[in-house]
């Protein structure tokens, strides 16, 4: 007799969250508050059968994109998202069905949307590589971009680089165990505590739904730099000293708040409609540099 929105909610919560990744966790509590509570209203377990199921993944495919900061709003959902859709109604039904609870998994009847076909983003060479150092003139950014092209770390594990992770620079390695994490709130109250080390709330804005976290990763890797980005680093950090501090990220402002995400989007994003590269990602720049 429960509605089948709460049910969602709390398989999420309990389910997905103790045996999946907690970024399948986080896309699915997304894909929850963006698009299925959307659409199943009232709709009981009970209820639950092959007319409602048809209805549910119609309305789905129906509704907008959702609206994201710094991308372009998408006039309807795509592809990936409605196959996400299904997954999670598909598992979750899976769950139903293994109690007992539902006599048929009716979302199986659904398959995958085919994606639109769009064109690839260009690739990077040595001399997308050259331009855009030669036009960088933000510092943290132009250090940032050495570290992902020469350590093949993701962007989150880049930015959560602490300045203890450079005391092995005379070694010619960095060590890399932390990762900066912009996340909801609500995800963020039930992650272990003990590996959350710091916690930046936005200045002035209390009412926000998200927080930006410094995690602490679950293994440590040593990760050898060639010699031009350990001299630049050294000198990073000479320039820095005044900011070195425990836990204390290597590309923090003054006041000690971390190079977010969304500030270095932004700062690339203008570097590269300088330079006219503006299809460059910074994804491919670390595959590139692999």
């Amino acid at each position: 007799n429960m509605d089948f929105r709460e049910y969602l909610n709390q398989y999420v919560d309990a389910v997905i969250f103790n045996q999946g990744s907690i970024s399948k966790y986080e896309a699915f509590k997304s894909l929850l508050n963006n698009y299925i509570t959307k659409v199943i209203h009232d709709v009981k377990i009970r209820d639950i059968d092959e007319n409602t199921a048809k209805r549910i993944v119609d309305d789905i495919q129906k509704l907008p994109g959702a609206i994201r900061r710094h991308h372009q709003n998408n006039e309807k959902i795509g592809a990936y998202s409605i196959n996400r859709c299904i997954q999670l109604l598909t598992e979750a039904s899976d769950f139903l069905l293994a109690k007992n609870l539902i006599r048929e998994n009716y979302f199986l009847n659904y398959k995958a949307v085919a994606k639109i076909e769009r064109s690839a983003s260009p690739e990077w060479n040595m001399d997308s590589w050259s331009k855009l150092i030669a036009y960088c003139s933000d510092e943290r950014l132009f250090v940032l971009l050495h570290i992902c092209f020469d350590t093949g770390l993701r962007i989150n594990e880049v930015t959560g680089l602490t300045w203890d992770n450079l005391d092995h620079l005379d070694e010619g390695v960095i060590i890399s165990d932390k990762s900066l994490r912009r996340m909801y709130k609500t995800n963020a109250e039930v992650l272990d505590p003990s590996r959350i080390i710091a916690r930046y709330e936005k200045k002035g804005f209390n009412d926000t739904n998200t927080v930006v976290l410094l995690l602490r990763s679950e293994e440590s890797c040593v990760i050898p730099l060639h010699a031009p980005v350990v001299e630049l680093l050294q000198k990073w950090k000479e320039d820095n000293k005044n900011l070195v501090a425990p836990n204390v990220t290597i590309f923090s402002m003054k006041d000690q708040r971390p190079y977010d995400t969304r500030v270095l989007n932004k700062n690339f994003k203008s570097l590269t409609n300088k330079t006219k590269l503006q299809d460059l990602t910074l994804s491919k720049l670390i595959t590139f540099g692999k």
